[in-house]
Formats: C-alpha cells, structure tokens, sequence
C-alpha cells in the first residue's frame, strides 16, 4: 500500500525546524539561493554534540568547527538515526530510517540499487568520490570471501565513481593502541584527489579518531592537553598510563572510579581537539580547490559515544542521548546563518542535498523533509518527533531497540525481541531530565504505538521503491560464530580487532 508523504512524514516527524523561536537568525538568505556546484559531507566517527564548542581551560576544544558553525546553519539538537556506524551511515546516506534498508547486524549489507546521496549526486552529473576509515564501511571485507560467501562488500560504494578505504594500521587495541587509518593519512589523499577529480564534485570523508579507543597515532601530541592529574608524570608516561586505562573502562566499566572517569573525559575531548584541527586543515585544502561560494559543507556525526553517563562507555549498546545525539553543520551558497534548537535528525540530509542541489530528480518519491529548502532558510515542519533504532549487532543475539521523543520531550526506549514482542520500556522526561536518569512510571503505550506506525510506514516506502533485503544471520554464524580454532589468521585478527572495539561479547 502506498503511504503519502503527508502521512508519512505525520508518522515519522520529518526532522525541521519548528516555526516557533527554534532557531536565531545572523543574516537573511535571499530569496533564492544559488545551487551548490560541488558538496562536501565530513563525518567524525562517534563525535558527541555536546563536544562542539566545550570549553577546556576556558577555551573551546572545537574552534575551527565552532567557525564553521557560525558561517553556516547549526542544528544543536540533531539525533542520529542509531547508534553504530553501519546502521547510522546506512540511513544518513539513503535518506531513510532502518527499516528501510535493513542494515541491523554485522553481517547485513546495503541493499543492491537503495538509493544513496552518492547516486543522487551523480544523477546530478557530479563526480562522486569517498575516503573511508570505518571497518564496517569498508568496500569489501576478504573474510566473507574466505568461505565463499556470495557479498563481496557491504554496499556503501553504490553510486560512487571512487570509493578509498583506508585500512586498519594497527591491531594491538586490547590495550588502547591506535586502530585506525590517520586523520594526517586522509587528509594526505583528500589533497591528492582534489587535484586530479573532475568538478563539479561530491566527496564523503570520514574520520576516526573520536571513536574509541581515542588513541591515534597522530593524537599523541594532544593527550596531555587536558590532563588534570599529571602527578609528576612525563607525556610518554601518561600515553602509557591511557591506554591501560582505556583497556580497563571497556574490561571492567564497573572497577572505573571518579578520577579515571574524568580522565578517560579528557582523552575523548583531547581526540576532539585533534580532529578539529584536522578538519580545519581539510577545509582549508578543500576551499584552495573548490569555490567556497559555490560549495555545500556539511559536518555531523554517525552517532555519539556513551563516557560513563549511563555506567559504560562506547556505543551500539544504547540509545540514551549521548550515543544518539550529534553535531550538524550545514554551510552553503548564500544559506541563512543560524542555531536551530529543535530536534532534527541527519537521516534528512538526503532530501536536503537533493532540494539545494538538485530538486528536479524524480528518481525517487520524498521520503522525509528538508532541513533547509531551496532559498536556504530552515523548514518548518509538521512534527518533530525523533526516531532510531538499533539491533544487536551479532544477529545470533534476539534483541532491538527503538527510541521516540515527542515534540514535547516524552521519550521512550523500547526494547523488543526480533518478533515484535517487547521486552522491556523505559520512559523519560527529556525537558526534566534531559541525562535519563529517573524512568518515569508514565506507560509507554502511546510512544510504542507511535514508533510501531513509524516503522510500519516506512517499511511501506521500502516496499514502494522495492528495496529487498534480508537479515544475514546465517552469514554471521558461518563467519563468526564457528570456534576460533577454526578461523583464519585474517578472521581471527578481525574477530579480535571487533571485540577489541566493543562490538563482539
């Protein structure tokens, strides 16, 4: 059956602006915007909202970022659409909430054809390229070729003309050693593709030193910026005394105390400060290649990083605030500056590319709203309810969380099995309680019922654009439920590498 995009986006709460004083204005846009030739999408992995703009020592740990805010539009209360990267980029890039393509577990892949920010991007005769850091981005993974497992990729290269990954360059993490490809390393390939991409262009990058362990190889010179308890102790010493610390937060949440907590705090803004400062070398490369005035930027997160608010650390485990909610940037040609303050979710950054880029594309029915239309002011919207969702990411596990907030600040946190029957829900009052830590006895009925109809319609859009998935669990097994002893040494460095990261128990 069909489903309007009234219906729609009535049940699923488009993410806009709210027309009632959600936003402060710096500057009028014009009537009509100019179309953006070229669009840039940052991603900083597991990069709090609360981090933009913090202040350590009195001074904000995000200044190049906190410049890039005030020239553009900044959503200071935008949610992700889940809390783990394959699931939230799946969603950010189509445009669609989970039930649309159905990336859940970690063995699920982007459906072959889903329509992606990239494919839209190339319709519009752009050159699409990506630099890629994440392991569950990666174009191809050679363990699921290793048993002859028919997916080669998990999906995230459709529509793109180049689609760089940048390897892991390390595999000690059990003890907080650096993991993943340097921000110095993408920034080092963004120079050398812009010079050799035709324009106009889209080009996705992705950064990784705000997910844990927050120990980059290039972090090092930042990780004594904030330290509050330095004891005599020399840089190298300290580098040496995090990384235990780290290993232990993720062994032993519990065993952590008051002083260890503020110091792991320390070392996640000491990683912010870091990418910050990348991102601002990256900027400064990319404005040296592209016209600024011609140019959509965009910065965001894929989802937050719990640190110790709710008695553990990371993320895919929750949907609290601090692993749902995330920074927005959007800066463009002639865009309305401004803050908008009512919740948004980033899974709206597709039908936002397309209404200021290219607007006449048909190839796919709207499936949410814009967060900024074509004369660059905010959109109003008709709700602004919040919704995401989250697996478990190993499919041999029956469980899956959905999170709703009301306009109005109810929340509530569902926890089902993968047959629908609910397990468990947690209600909150995000205007009294805005860290969810008093459940409320208020019965969680009417919440469910509203992220049921959400779900419900848009697996009816999934259907309508017939995008088919499946949930690969027995891949999963096959892959990573067999003994270790039946792995392959290239199996078995991932198995650890995953378990090491927090995303296998």
């Amino acid at each position: 059956m069909k489903v309007s995009r009234r219906a729609f986006l009535g049940a699923a709460g488009a993410a806009a602006v709210g027309a009632a004083g959600g936003w402060a204005i710096y500057n009028r846009a014009p009537r009509s915007a100019p179309r953006p030739e070229n669009v840039i999408l940052i991603v900083s992995d597991a990069f709090r909202a609360d981090r933009l703009g913090a202040l350590r020592n009195g001074k904000s740990i995000t200044p190049r970022l906190d410049a890039l805010a005030a020239e553009g539009v900044a959503f200071t209360n935008c949610y992700s659409p889940s809390s783990w990267t394959k699931c939230s980029m799946a969603s950010i890039l189509s445009g669609a909430y989970p039930p649309y393509h159905g990336v859940f577990t970690s063995a699920d892949t982007l459906p072959q054809g889903c329509d992606t920010i990239a494919s839209l991007l190339k319709r519009a005769g752009l050159t699409t390229q990506a630099i890629q850091t994440n392991l569950w981005l990666a174009p191809e993974l050679p363990t699921l070729e290793t048993h002859g497992v028919p997916v080669k990729n998990y999906g995230f290269r459709q529509g793109f003309d180049r689609y760089l990954y940048l390897d892991f360059i390390g595999d000690d993490l059990e003890i907080g050693m650096p993991a993943y490809s340097s921000a110095e390393e993408v920034n080092n390939r963004l120079e050398y593709i812009l010079g050799r991409t035709p324009k106009p262009m889209f080009l996705y990058i992705h950064y990784m030193e705000t997910h844990q362990p927050w120990l980059g190889t290039n972090v090092r010179e930042f990780t004594t910026a904030y330290v509050s308890d330095r004891r005599k102790r020399s840089d190298a010493q300290v580098f040496v005394d995090d990384r235990l610390l780290v290993a232990k937060a993720f062994k032993t949440p519990e065993a952590m105390t008051p002083a260890e907590i503020t110091r792991i705090r320390e070392i996640y803004d000491e990683a912010v400060s870091y990418v910050d400062l990348m991102i601002g070398k990256a900027i400064d490369t990319i404005s040296a290649s592209v016209d600024p005035a011609k140019t959509l930027l965009i910065f965001t997160g894929d989802h937050g990083d719990e640190l110790a608010e709710h008695n553990g650390y990371g993320h895919a485990h929750t949907l609290y605030e601090e692993v749902e909610r995330v920074p927005l940037i959007i800066r463009g040609p002639a865009l309305a500056r401004g803050l908008v303050k009512t919740r948004v979710s980033n899974v709206n950054l597709y039908e936002t590319i397309k209404s200021l880029v290219y607007p006449e594309d048909s190839h796919r029915e709207a499936i949410g709203s814009p967060l900024i239309d074509s004369k660059g002011r905010p959109m109003s919207a008709e709700n602004d309810t919040v919704f995401a969702q989250l697996g478990s990411i190993n499919a041999a596990e029956k469980w899956r969380l959905t999170k709703v907030v009301r306009p109005d600040g109810m929340e509530a946190i569902i926890k089902d099995d993968t047959a629908g029957k609910e397990l468990e829900s947690q209600v909150y009052s995000l205007v009294d309680d805005p860290g969810e830590t008093k459940k409320l006895a208020a019965d969680a009925t009417a919440l469910a019922q509203q992220a049921a109809r959400i779900e419900r319609d848009v697996k009816a859009f999934a259907s309508l654009h017939k995008v088919a998935y499946a949930t690969t669990e027995a891949r999963w097994q096959k892959d990573f439920g067999q003994p270790q002893s039946d792995l392959s040494d290239e199996e078995k460095k991932l198995s650890r590498q995953l378990k090491s990261l927090g995303y296998l128990h």
